[in-house]
């Protein structure tokens, strides 16, 4: 496949633009280069002391595999998803079954490829008649098989009684209560015999409802691997870890450290962690699994650069150096003497011939080369350790320069192995010309994706393998017959890209770290990094049908919806921005918080659900001062604790919403500060209820619902508290990408 490229110039100055509008970039990446990235190599070389370049290169390529393989773990789950919304509509809507039948048969829509290229392409519609096309010839079978099944006789008894208007279910009954009188259970079971009867009697309303629960089983599945192999990718590369530093010092910032201690012991092993998330419900599960593919998608950008960066800067060669193995042994070492002191003699005259204590504090820059806000991310604790660090006097100096004696025996042997600490960590001109390259090949490497999503799609093979055995080890280091797996080569696309930006692109982006640099190879290494990027982002708005569904349905969650954080002076209006925010309220421990495009949630709901309204989500403003990177399933340790810090009378209201509103989440229960007092009866009495509001979001009109009709919401004049500002900087500090 060929695919149409600009020139050069224009692509060049379409990155520069790109480039432009983000200035804190290369800070900003190599701050996270430093604290997670270099961490990951270093416990590959720590786990492998004896590892070779070569099969350090290969550990990073499966490891790169890894990350797509999990991002596809979930690729069937949201078009079975689709496949169950169908099916509720049938069962709703019965009447309706012959009509898409016979549809489904016309020659203009009897196959896959003509609905997708009909008016009922990207419609609820076109679901009705995709789903038709794949269970129908399996249901006539089934069918066949059934009445075939029947002792003979029955089948022309059930017809006669259909015939002359008997109700299925009067049908049934007569038909079941003779084959118990007439046949031994040994001859068919009673409950064998009453699967095959219903089928026969009611036909494709109980296949359908038999589809339903396979698919429930089978989505459910799907979505407990996904979960767990997100779960453990984000894990592998510290952004759980990070993620638990950021909470805790949010917690403990509104008094709640102990919560935050409870919340940081819910650790599992994989076995545990997936027998947790089976106890979750379909719903639950779809709002988890959209969270962390929503959270990977973006730590997965990042780290994408930051592999990107690795190659281009030959890290590896560096990380395995000795002289830098040494100095990561020496902050291994370290570690221990900021708080212990060892009564050592130690010669620190600035003549001698041994590191000194202005040697010990080039190594503290060195451990930390980068000035990073620590207090913004980290817990006061970890703050405090860094600067006891860097800070010598905070420190115990006579067992750090005894360490450094130990592991760096010469003044001369210090200098070397400093000159090769710096080594390893790029300059700010290696940082902006990768970025650079990474802007270039950005637009012709999502081309590319795109026409091979095209490609995919249209196959009659989709989703399976387009390599050999032999190309798939050769490319991506192992061989995979995982279900949904794209698999195909990127040396077509780059070596396209090759013939048409080659020369130009070389002269660009020579360095003098990189007098040759080649745009084959380069392209081939960010296809390979950047995929899991690119469809980790599709699966999220893929998944984007299923969640509405679910928050339509309000029998999932209680509370779920548009997040609003404006209104008009008399609160019947909500102010909508390009980007709307949805919130969820499962059953784990934060609430879940995402961003779409408007435009898109409006063409989505209109072709699925005939409306543009939702749910409005209320109460985000009680998660403002904790943002929500991590959640986990509930442990009956945390819902303890939780029923007993609800009560206490000493938390600060922030500190109080913020647990009335977790626990709710255990509980189920709506917290009072949600709910409105109603009368009861005619006296005085009240009573809480949570009122639900709806927001038309192509208008933003905010309506309730009376008599089962949408009714516009009666006017207040309430102005824009400052809790509801207070969600909006929220929602700014949680997009931020750490």
């Amino acid at each position: 496949m060929q695919i149409d490229l600009p020139q050069f110039d224009d692509a060049l100055k379409s990155s520069k633009l790109y480039r432009q509008v983000k200035p804190e970039e290369p800070r900003f990446l190599k701050e996270y280069y430093l604290r997670n990235f270099l961490p990951y190599i270093e416990n590959i070389i720590r786990e492998n002391p004896e590892i070779t370049y070569e099969e350090l290169n290969q550990k990073l390529k499966l490891d790169i595999t890894d990350i797509n393989e999990a991002i596809f773990e979930a690729s069937n789950i949201y078009h079975n998803y689709l496949d169950l919304l169908v099916i509720k509509y049938f069962e709703e809507n019965p009447e309706k079954v012959k009509y898409y039948m016979d549809l489904s048969k016309d020659p203009k829509y009897d196959s896959f490829e003509k609905v997708h290229k009909s008016e009922y392409e990207g419609t609820f519609e076109g679901n009705i008649l995709n789903y038709l096309h794949t269970v129908t010839s399996t249901y006539e079978k089934e069918l066949s098989e059934c009445i075939d099944g029947l002792p003979d006789g029955y089948y022309q008894k059930i017809q006669e009684d259909l015939n002359k208007g008997n109700s299925p279910k009067a049908v049934f009954e007569s038909t079941s209560k003779r084959f118990k009188t007439e046949f031994s259970p040994n001859f068919l079971t009673v409950k064998n015999f009453n699967d095959v009867a219903k089928m026969v009697i009611y036909g494709f309303s109980e296949y359908i409802k038999v589809d339903s629960d396979f698919l429930k089983k089978e989505i459910k599945t799907s979505l407990v691997s996904s979960i767990s192999k997100l779960n453990f990718q984000l894990e592998k590369f510290g952004f759980i870890e990070k993620a638990k530093r950021i909470r805790q010092v949010q917690l403990e910032r509104i008094g709640l450290s102990e919560l935050s201690k409870k919340l940081d012991k819910m650790t599992s092993s994989p076995n545990e962690f997936e027998n947790e998330l089976n106890n979750l419900s379909l719903g639950n599960l779809l709002a988890y699994n959209v969270f962390y593919t929503n959270r990977y998608s973006k730590e997965a950008d990042i780290l994408s650069k930051a592999f990107f960066t690795a190659f281009q800067c030959d890290l590896l060669h560096k990380m395995l150096d000795p002289e830098v193995s040494r100095f990561f042994e020496f902050k291994d070492r370290i570690k221990k003497h900021t708080e212990t002191d060892y009564s050592v003699i130690y010669n620190n005259d600035s003549t001698t011939e041994y590191p000194n204590k202005a040697d010990l504090s080039r190594i503290m820059r060195n451990m930390f080369p980068v000035e990073i806000d620590y207090n913004r991310f980290f817990s006061k604790k970890v703050t405090n350790l860094v600067e006891a660090r860097r800070d010598s006097s905070k420190v115990s100096i006579p067992g750090l320069l005894y360490e450094i004696k130990e592991i760096y025996p010469t003044r001369e042997d210090f200098e070397k192995s400093m000159s090769k600490i710096e080594e390893i960590f790029p300059s700010d001109e290696q940082y902006e010309m990768v970025l650079d390259k990474m802007a270039f090949l950005h637009v012709p490497v999502t081309q590319t994706l795109e026409a091979i999503q095209t490609q995919v799609y249209n196959s009659k093979d989709s989703f399976d393998t387009h390599l050999s055995e032999e190309d798939e080890l050769r490319i991506f280091g192992n061989i995979s017959r995982k279900k949904g797996l794209v698999r195909y080569s990127h040396e077509p696309y780059s070596e396209n890209i090759g013939r048409v930006y080659g020369e130009n692109y070389n002269e660009t982006f020579k360095t003098e770290q990189n007098p040759d640099p080649n745009i084959v190879e380069d392209a081939n290494k960010y296809f390979r990094i950047f995929t899991p990027v690119y469809y980790s982002y599709e699966f999220k708005n893929d998944a984007l049908i299923a969640l509405l569904s679910a928050i339509k349905d309000e029998n999932e969650f209680k509370n779920a919806g548009i997040i609003v954080n404006r209104f008009n002076s008399d609160r019947t209006n909500a102010k909508l921005n390009f980007s709307t925010g949805i919130g969820i309220d499962p059953n784990l421990t934060s609430a879940i918080q995402l961003h779409y495009n408007r435009q898109n949630l409006l063409d989505i709901l209109s072709q699925y659900f005939g409306d543009t309204i939702l749910p409005a989500y209320e109460g985000m403003e009680d998660f403002c001062g904790v943002s929500n990177q991590i959640i986990r399933p509930f442990n009956k340790d945390v819902e303890k604790y939780l029923k007993k810090l609800i009560k206490d009378p000493t938390l600060c209201n922030t500190a109080k919403n913020y647990v009335s509103r977790i626990y709710s989440l255990t509980s189920g229960k709506i917290p009072d500060h949600l709910c409105s007092e109603v009368p009861v009866g005619n006296g005085k009495k009240t009573r809480l209820v949570f009122k639900r509001r709806y927001i038309d979001i192509k208008n933003g009109n905010i309506y309730q619902i009376k008599d089962g009709k949408y009714v516009p919401i009666e006017p207040t004049n309430v102005q824009q508290n400052d809790s509801e500002k207070a969600v909006s900087a929220n929602e700014r500090d949680d997009s931020y990408e750490i």
